[in-house]
């Protein structure tokens, strides 16, 4: 066994077996154990006979210990349940079950007869193909019990049969009654002559009613043939007539002479623009000095200028300054060091010089602090008993605390006499409250005798060993004892410890002190000897004063720094002064320079400056005139001129002439009236016709019979319905003779007769009400298990049978009665009976069924599912995904069994769950039967871990190939523009990342329809799962309806072709004719209309069949009315109805414009 990452903590409120032991069993010697289970998935594996199908049943029985499963077994399993350990024993004579050790009652679990749910077997499933899966499907979603087949068992029936043999015997009595006292054989031949007659009266009210039919059929066609009529009329009109409202001409003209005014205005504004334009010239300035600023970067250098010139005459003076500061620490510096000595010490020497001063004088003031700090110590002795007067301090302090004996006994007795006071007190208390208020108080004195009996019985002396102990602790330091063992000599002796340890601390601490001063002297010392040396240095190394002291050196280093530092600043302004002499002459030469382009040479900058900002505000202002004219030109004139323009283009556009030819607008105007007179003919014969049309709703087969023929069933509908009033009178006679007949007839014959068959009759009744009554409880069963489970059920299992067929099939669900289920492509739009899909995907559809009603209907702990060889029948992806679902419903918290004997598929569910996040992974174990049962002789079978894990076809990666050419690598197909389920189109159309694309496809996700029906199931929780991020599925939701819209556009003005089985499924053409009329079907390339044009001048086909089919193409889109939308137009329609995901950022111009080349040219 190989147990993989167990699961953590998914153990409440579900049974999990930790062990099975099938100690015996038929065909099992010797027995066999498996242990250490997972909680989660168990995979047995092993041979055929090897014991997985006992095991399957181990579990079974072990759940539900029927003496019938438990026949020739004694089984033995631990399970776990909300947290307990179980243990099961059970044979065919008894069950003895433990819980935590101890002998418990059986748990609570589902029905024994439920346990068929919870074992998947590909036989048992492929078992139910034998019947009509319909009703095996709805037989598992009532919980796996036939209802109907214990119906006809009982003999249960919902309906009350509506002549019981009883019944019809008590009639049949009363009827040889009547027949004994019929006196005259006339009266069956008149009620014979009477059916004979009502057929009669039938066939003439029908006559009646086919002769409206008929009459209304005919001004149906007479309508139909003056609407052609009115409609070849109106085609002889111009076009534009329809949308003319006969005021054209007047609009027109008035259009044109508002151009002419604005005309007449665009020609003055452009007179003041080229005006504007000669003086715009005549500044001799280049327009883009108004954008440049250079007039105001010229100000700006002519103002740098001046501030440059102000600074170099102030650091000028601040030359000066410093060079007589410098002078002046120079000439302090000549008493002690000549002029050879000063210019010897460079920095780092001077530096040295500094730091050895200060080096001094802080030697000397750690010097002068040391000598106080002697001072102050004076002698120093350190304590000897110091730890002695600690213990001894502590041990008193204690002794203090602690009573002896008789100290605690006089403590005890004040205490004692306090607390009788204090009770006395409440006593006193509650009797007058008794008096005064309420008796009730006198229960408040209650608290007073508590309170005397607890100081009596409990305010005792405490023990004395303590006091002794402290005492003891005391004696054994070397300190003298107090006078006496009394509080008062304690606390003496105490105090004068408490004085000698102050002492003796301050002692020590005087001690510490004198040790650190000693550290301290040395290290001055030492540093004094080294200062010393440091200054023979300096003396050897420059000459610099030898005799001078500690404190005329360092005033020696003062003066030599701040001569330094003078020095310094006499070289920093005078370094400063250099740069601002440079940069007055860059900005004296750009000035130059700048003031050059505009033709200035010479002179005052000042003069120069005023003079180019007049030439410059001459150029503002021409170009503001100038400007403005052409704003006047373009955006105001120049768009109403447009305007005006189109308005009257459109005008003539409207009634379909050329835009100005005032002529044929006037033409077309004069024949306006005709043409209104001619629409309102054809909408009075419209009206005509959609009235019959809908008086013919029911007979639509009228519509299409020649008039001729109508004329003459007319004819003979009328000399038919001509008997109607002969035949009533003749049936009136006929029931007054039968009735005379009827009332001369004694009934006494037939009373006895009834009271002979009344006990049979309501022997039957009884009958009939117990069949009814149980037809009434097992409808009551199924309402409440079917009614109750079945949306649950079928929701999940719609939603695993999704997952499982990759999102292929949606499982749709028909209501009764009998209910039924269907299955719908998603890539077509086709619903499948369920006796039309592949024996796999019913086998996947009753699995899903089977799985959902026991995760959704099941009540108690959750109970393991046995799936045995479940994958057998299924493809490499839809394997897949069943171990997926069944990984799922581990994860969910129930344990799961999979029975196989192929190496390939252990290796498949190790696979899958290695793709599992470590944490999100369940835990699973691998038993291998054979080799439990080694014993037995079974020779294990080695899984080749090797064995390459076919997952469908491979599926070429983009790895840089553009979209283009990826779509070629996947042999995309283009878009069907036919396909009325946009399901069907492929995944390339809509999702534009290819690596995204890659990825769906290698999970055999293809269509748009798959991809919608995943995630309609996951939500964005999903949709991520399939590697698609929101902005992702955003757009690809976005691609797929602008796909709808151009599909939906294109087919504007454009037929279906028209195919053979096109003409079975319009019923307008006969067997034996549609032959002949599919062979017309390639020599017309499938064109609706040329194909009816075809028929109606063929000699040997039907006119009212032509007509139906005719009917029939109009109707399904295969006749187109008008023509194709021009490229331009469709591409502005579909624009218009994508702008929101534009907008949005979704789609762009590209998607649109590569959807449409897509469709199909012409």
């Amino acid at each position: 066994m190989t147990e993989r990452h167990p699961t953590n903590g998914r153990v409440r409120d579900r049974l999990a077996f930790t062990a099975v032991d099938v100690r015996k069993a038929p065909g099992i010697d010797p027995g066999y154990a498996i242990t250490d289970l997972s909680p989660d998935i168990n995979i047995v594996y092993g041979p055929n006979a090897s014991g997985k199908s006992t095991t399957a049943r181990a579990i079974q029985a072990l759940l539900w210990p029927h003496p019938g499963a438990l026949r020739g077994h004694a089984l033995a399993g631990d399970f776990h349940l909300n947290g307990e350990l179980w243990h099961v024993e059970a044979d065919a004579g008894r069950v003895v079950r433990s819980r935590a050790g101890v002998p418990t009652d059986p748990p609570l679990l589902a029905p024994i007869d439920d346990r068929v749910r919870y074992t998947l077997g590909l036989p048992d499933l492929l078992a139910s193909e034998n019947q009509p899966l319909a009703e095996a499907i709805l037989k598992e979603s009532t919980g796996g019990f036939d209802l109907d087949a214990v119906a006809r068992s009982r003999g249960y029936r919902a309906d009350v049969p509506v002549r019981l043999e009883a019944s019809r015997d008590s009639d049949a009595a009363m009827l040889r009654v009547r027949d004994a006292e019929r006196a005259q054989q006339e009266t069956a031949v008149q009620e014979r002559q009477l059916a004979h007659l009502r057929e009669a009266e039938r066939r003439a009210r029908q006559a009646r009613t086919d002769a409206a039919q008929f009459r209304t059929a005919l001004a149906f066609a007479h309508a139909r043939f003056e609407l052609a009529r009115a409609d070849e009329t109106l085609a002889a009109f111009p076009p534009g007539l329809a949308r003319a409202t006969g005021d054209e001409d007047v609009q027109a003209a008035d259009l044109g002479e508002r151009l002419a005014a604005l005309a007449d205005r665009r020609r003055e504004i452009q007179a003041a623009l080229d005006q504007a334009e000669v003086e715009r010239q005549a500044s001799g300035l280049p327009d883009t000095i108004l954008n440049e600023g250079v007039p105001r970067a010229l100000r700006a250098t002519a103002g740098e200028l001046v501030r440059l010139d102000a600074e170099i005459a102030a650091l000028q003076r601040d030359l000066q300054t410093a060079v007589a500061e410098r002078d002046s620490h120079r000439r302090r510096l000549a008493a002690d060091l000549t002029e050879a000595q000063v210019n010897a010490l460079d920095t780092e020497g001077l530096r040295e010089l500094a730091q050895l001063a200060r080096d001094y004088d802080d030697i000397r003031v750690e010097r002068q602090a040391r000598a106080e700090v002697e001072r102050w110590l004076g002698g120093v002795t350190p304590p000897a008993n110091l730890d002695d007067l600690r213990r001894g301090v502590d041990a008193l302090a204690k002794r203090l605390q602690t009573p002896n004996a008789s100290e605690a006994g006089h403590i005890a007795a004040r205490t004692r006499w306090a607390a009788y006071a204090g009770g006395a007190l409440v006593i006193l208390a509650a009797v007058g409250l008794a008096v005064l208020v309420h008796p009730a108080w006198l229960l408040f004195g209650v608290l007073g005798l508590l309170l005397i009996v607890f100081a009596w019985r409990y305010a005792l002396p405490a023990s004395t060993r303590e006091a002794t102990h402290h005492e003891a602790r005391y004696r054994e330091t070397s300190l003298p004892e107090p006078s006496s063992w009394t509080v008062a000599g304690i606390r003496a002796r105490a105090d004068e410890l408490n004085a000698e340890l102050t002492a003796a601390l301050v002692e020590q601490e005087k001690a510490v002190r004198w040790g650190d001063l000693e550290q301290r002297r040395r290290a001055l010392d030492l540093a004094y000897h080294e200062a010393e040396a440091r200054r023979g240095n300096l003396i050897a190394r420059y000459g610099v004063a030898p005799d001078l002291d500690e404190e005329s050196l360092r005033l020696l280093a003062e003066n030599l720094s701040r001569w330094q530092a003078a020095d310094g600043r006499v070289r920093a302004v005078h370094g400063r002064l250099n740069a601002v002499g440079k940069e007055r002459l860059t900005r004296d030469t750009a000035l130059r320079d700048g003031l050059g382009r505009f033709g200035y040479t010479g002179g005052a900058f000042g003069a120069q400056l005023d003079d180019l900002d007049r030439r410059l505000r001459d150029l503002a202002e021409a170009t503001a005139r100038a400007q403005a004219r052409r704003e006047e030109l373009s955006g105001a004139l120049q768009p109403e001129f447009d305007r005006l323009e189109r308005q009257r283009t459109a005008v003539y556009e409207r009634i379909g002439v050329v835009s100005g030819d005032d002529r044929a607008l006037h033409e077309r105007l004069g024949r306006l009236g005709a043409y209104r007179d001619t629409v309102t003919l054809r909408q009075e014969r419209e009206a005509v016709r959609d009235a019959a049309e809908q008086a013919l709703a029911l007979s639509p087969e009228l519509k299409v019979i020649a008039p001729e023929q109508l004329q003459r069933r007319l004819e003979e509908a009328e000399t038919a319905a001509a008997d109607l009033d002969p035949t009533l009178r003749e049936i009136a006679a006929v029931q007054t003779r039968i009735g005379d007949a009827k009332r001369k007839r004694d009934v006494e014959a037939a009373l006895a007769r009834r009271d002979a068959v009344r006990d049979r009759l309501r022997t039957a009744r009884d009958e009939v009400a117990g069949q009814v009554v149980g037809d009434a409880l097992l409808a009551h069963v199924r309402a409440e298990t079917r009614d109750a489970a079945l949306p649950i059920v079928f929701h999940r299992a719609r939603e695993l049978f999704t997952i499982i067929t990759r999102g292929r099939y949606e499982l749709q669900f028909e209501e009764g009665p009998p209910p039924a289920f269907s299955a719908r492509d998603t890539t077509t739009a086709l619903t499948l009976a369920l006796d039309q899909l592949s024996s796999g995907t019913r086998v996947q559809l009753l699995m899903a069924i089977r799985l959902a009603f026991v995760e959704n209907v099941e009540w108690g702990p959750k109970l393991p599912i046995l799936l045995d060889e479940t994958l057998g029948n299924s493809d490499e992806l839809r394997a897949g995904a069943i171990i997926d679902a069944a990984i799922e419903i581990a994860r969910n918290g129930r344990q799961v069994f999979y029975f196989t004997a192929q190496g390939d598929e252990v290796l498949r569910w190790q696979h899958r769950l290695d793709q599992i996040a470590i944490e999100e992974r369940p835990g699973s174990t691998v038993i291998d039967l054979a080799e439990v049962r080694s014993a037995a002789g079974f020779e294990r079978l080695p899984i080749n871990v090797d064995q390459p894990l076919a997952e469908g076809l491979p599926v070429v990666a983009p790895d840089g190939m553009s979209r283009a050419e990826y779509g070629a690598a996947l042999k995309v197909p283009g878009i069907d523009p036919w396909r009325d389920e946009l399901g069907g189109v492929h995944l390339w159309h809509v999702v534009t990342d290819l690596d995204v694309l890659h990825g769906l496809v290698a999970r055999d996700i293809r269509r748009w329809g798959q991809l919608a029906g995943l995630t309609s199931l996951g939500g964005r929780a999903g949709a991520v799962a399939l590697g698609l991020d929101e902005a992702t599925m955003r757009r690809a939701v976005a691609r797929a309806a602008l796909v709808e819209t151009a599909l939906e556009t294109w087919r504007i003005g454009r037929a279906r072709p028209v195919t053979a089985r096109d003409l079975v499924e319009s019923g307008a053409i006969a067997a034996d004719a549609r032959d002949d009329v599919a062979e017309l079907l390639p020599s017309v390339n499938g064109d609706g209309e040329q194909l009816v044009a075809r028929l109606r001048t063929g000699a040997n086909f039907d006119a009212s069949a032509v007509e139906k089919l005719e009917t029939w193409l109009a109707t399904n889109g295969y006749l187109a009315p008008g023509d194709p939308l021009p490229p331009d137009d469709l591409r502005a329609r579909v624009l218009a109805a994508a702008a929101p995901t534009i907008e949005r950022g979704d789609l762009s111009l590209r998607d649109v414009d590569e959807v449409l080349g897509q469709l199909p040219r012409g």
